[in-house]
């Protein structure tokens, strides 16, 4: 009786210890592999609902308004009204020694014009009569203007001479002179110049003889 007792005593042991083996069905795949199939449902796990990311909201960028700029207003500049004048004269007569008069040598004698102002600008006292060319009648060099002349009046030049001493015919030149150095004279253009012509000839004394009456 004990060896049958012991028996069942450590059947029923060993059925109390052993718990149910899930019941696995093979099959046969077509590449002769062996698939394990589990018949246990296995306990849903529950999936993670994904977390919807944030979808950030794009500010909207602020639109710089530009501010119209005055364009400068150009301010025309002032024209000149300094337009250059024009110097021109003319002869208006010869007062003294007209040309071709005969002289002596070695004599002082004055020449003078009378020249009028047919330009359009004013002649002042900065203008000058200035010898050009010529025989040396040991003249000055220039001779300033004594008054102020403007467009249409006259005036008188006048300039001390002396015949050379030799007997020929002599003739001399001279031109105005404006304040920046620019010379001008008489005719159209403004370029004929203020003329003397004259001949010097020796004085010749002729002898006289003397009768005696007593004799």
């Amino acid at each position: 009786m004990k060896p049958y007792f012991l028996l069942l005593l450590v059947s029923l042991i060993l059925a109390a210890c052993s718990s149910p083996t899930p019941q696995v069905d093979q099959a046969l795949n077509s590449t002769g592999a062996t698939t394990v199939i589990a018949t246990d449902t296995a306990a849903s796990i529950p999936t993670a609902t994904p977390t919807k990311t944030a979808t950030p909201t794009v500010q909207p960028s602020a639109t710089a308004t530009q501010i119209p700029t005055e364009s400068p207003t150009m301010i025309p500049e002032p024209t000149s009204t300094n337009v250059a004048c024009l110097n021109k004269a003319e002869l208006v007569r010869h007062l003294s020694v007209s040309d071709g008069t005969i002289l002596l040598p070695g004599l002082f004698f004055s020449k003078a014009w009378r020249v009028k102002n047919t330009g359009t600008c004013t002649w002042t006292t900065d203008y000058m009569f200035v010898f050009e060319n010529g025989a040396d009648f040991r003249s000055p060099g220039e001779t300033a203007i004594t008054q102020v002349v403007k467009p249409g009046e006259t005036m008188d030049i006048q300039v001390l001479l002396m015949t050379p001493y030799t007997p020929a015919v002599y003739q001399a030149n001279w031109m105005l002179r404006d304040p920046a150095g620019v010379l001008f004279g008489v005719g159209d253009s403004g370029s004929q110049t203020f003329s003397i012509a004259i001949v010097v000839k020796e004085l010749v004394v002729k002898e006289r003889k003397y009768v005696d009456a007593c004799g």
